[in-house]
């Protein structure tokens, strides 16, 4: 961020690549570098230790808020959705990524939770307003650019798209034009 910040103030234009990494590394074009994620605008703005902080609360916070709206969609009662956001936000898979510096691995999995629920709502309740947020949702997830992770939560949200919909023929019978429908999703 330092660097690319140097080179706008000097030029006035933002740097495709950075030529003092191995023989040049493209910017814009790297697969792990998460140049359009919007939160990580606070590293341009801020010095690096108050940006990452914050960067890290905010990451932690959007994980648990998204784990206890999963939750309480499913009707669990509100002290064991609780719990349940606080497990996520504080669990291993969370905190041993904070220690050794995998921020790319918390912003994805800080959005996956959302990512879920407004799956759940789509399939449950298709409308504009469920597409769009999980439109949102699903664009931001990408935006993260942790490869890895994003393909596991695909396949992810893939097996519960299908768990759901193998549910739903169940309960409510065969009804071709919703599966068609809700299928055409993925």
């Amino acid at each position: 961020c330092q660097y690319i910040m140097d080179h706008y103030e000097e030029n006035w234009e933002l740097p495709l690549g950075n030529d003092a990494i191995l023989c040049g590394t493209t910017i814009i074009g790297n697969a792990h570098f998460s140049f359009y994620y919007p939160p990580n605008l606070l590293f341009l703005h801020l010095p690096f230790p108050i940006a990452l902080h914050i960067w890290y609360a905010f990451h932690i916070f959007i994980a648990g808020l998204g784990c206890f709206l999963f939750l309480r969609y499913h009707k669990i009662l509100r002290i064991a959705a609780t719990y349940g956001a606080l497990i996520y936000m504080y669990g291993a898979h969370m905190a041993v990524r904070m220690n050794i510096g995998h921020y790319d691995h918390i912003s994805v999995m800080a959005w996956i939770p959302f990512s879920f629920l407004f799956l759940n709502k789509l399939i449950d309740e298709s409308n504009l307003k469920n597409s769009l947020f999980f439109g949102i949702f699903l664009g931001i997830h990408l935006l993260t650019l942790h490869l890895q992770i994003i393909y596991l939560s695909l396949i992810g949200l893939a097996v519960f798209t299908f768990c759901l919909l193998t549910f739903l023929w169940r309960k409510l019978g065969f009804n071709l034009k919703k599966l068609l429908r809700l299928s055409s999703l993925f």
